[in-house]
């Protein structure tokens, strides 16, 4: 219902009650990050993948927020554990990973990364999205309007795959 601050508080409590439940706290960042207090939201993420270092969702989240906020070294560690830890659960950190190599421009590490990424899901447009970013970088402009494509075949309506076909247009 996007009451985040409510969802917040009642977490709290819960935590007074069970602080060792993993769920609990990543639910709690998950308010946090609804709430855009992201720095407590990475502080139960890391409580949560501490508690229970195969949380489905956990490394993916904390990657996020690292790419979002520009810590790539960040993201690259947290997705590398996720790797360790839990590697049935970091299918979405491959793109988070590609995303911040891309970032800090070490592009053949980052195209590895995505091609992992693609080769476990791709009917995600955000896995084509990043390839065609890593593409369009070093010029390689056809096969990065066609990775754009790809990423406007799985969801139409995708505005930063029509956005990335517009600045093609016009170079």
């Amino acid at each position: 219902m996007g009451h985040y601050d409510q969802a917040i508080k009642a977490f709290m409590r819960a935590s007074d009650i069970k602080a060792e439940d993993a769920q609990l706290q990543y639910n709690l960042g998950l308010a946090y990050f609804k709430d855009e207090l992201y720095n407590m939201a990475v502080e139960h993420f890391r409580i949560c993948a501490q508690l229970d270092p195969k949380h489905p969702y956990v490394y993916n989240n904390l990657a996020f927020i690292y790419n979002m906020h520009g810590y790539y070294p960040e993201t690259i560690n947290v997705c590398n554990k996720a790797k360790l830890d839990n590697p049935d659960g970091c299918f979405n950190c491959y793109r988070h990973w590609s995303f911040a190599l891309y970032k800090k421009g070490e592009l053949a590490k980052a195209v590895k990364k995505i091609k992992k990424a693609i080769s476990i899901d791709p009917a995600d447009p955000d896995n084509w999205i990043v390839w065609g970013l890593i593409l369009r970088t070093v010029g390689i402009n056809d096969s990065a309007r066609h990775k754009f494509e790809q990423a406007l075949e799985r969801d139409p309506c995708n505005e930063t795959a029509k956005f990335e076909i517009d600045v093609l247009d016009k170079i």
